[in-house]
């Protein structure tokens, strides 16, 4: 695997900030997350879609989630993050 350069960073920078401008929110035990898709982070190999849960102290990352998780109420988003 090639290292990382910076040209890497910034691509994957900006299209995470995309992908979490175009996430949901939604309060979990009182916690506030965004919830938003991501693919090919560049510290993973696997290259796979992920579904991301983000708050201000930690990052939940799920690789097997439901494609029509945005349709979902929000205590199903909330069950997915629990799920390994």
């Amino acid at each position: 695997m090639s290292p990382v350069t910076e040209s890497d960073r910034i691509s994957f920078a900006t299209r995470r900030a995309n992908a979490m401008a175009d996430g949901r929110r939604l309060v979990i035990d009182g916690v506030e997350w965004v919830v938003y898709e991501l693919s090919d982070m560049p510290y993973d190999r696997r290259s796979s879609i992920s579904l991301v849960f983000e708050c201000a102290e930690r990052i939940r990352r799920v690789r097997d989630f439901p494609r029509e998780w945005r349709e979902l109420p929000d205590p199903a988003v909330a069950e997915i993050m629990w799920r390994r």
